[in-house]
């Protein structure tokens, strides 16, 4: 799960609107560090207008919930930190992204 994250904050991944839509859920949700809560539709929207994303990840960690789910946490350094969590189903064989959430601020 941890490279398909990564993967996902690479502007080649974020402009690939097909790509994206593969590694979300159809019932994809975040909640953003701005307060804001997307879903799958909004987010492949906003993605393929502005796939720039600037800063980069640390102490990624992966922990397994169950045999098919995973969260992965880590945070975002740069001009505005953030701190990050994300939790992967398999659905049909695959991984995707079925939550999203961002916290403004640094680890502590």
């Amino acid at each position: 799960m941890v490279a398909l994250e990564l993967e996902l904050l690479t502007p080649t991944c974020r402009g690939d609107r097909r790509r994206v839509d593969e590694l979300l859920h159809d019932d994809f949700t975040e909640h953003g560090a701005s307060g804001r809560t997307w879903t799958k539709a909004e987010i492949l929207d906003d993605l393929e207008a502005d796939p720039a994303f600037t800063g980069a990840a640390a102490s990624v960690a992966a922990y397994v919930l169950a045999a098919d789910v995973v969260l992965v946490t880590y945070e975002i350094t740069g001009p505005r930190p953030s701190l990050r969590s994300s939790v992967w189903v398999r659905d049909d064989s695959r991984w995707r992204l079925r939550f999203h959430q961002g916290t403004l601020g640094h680890a502590p």
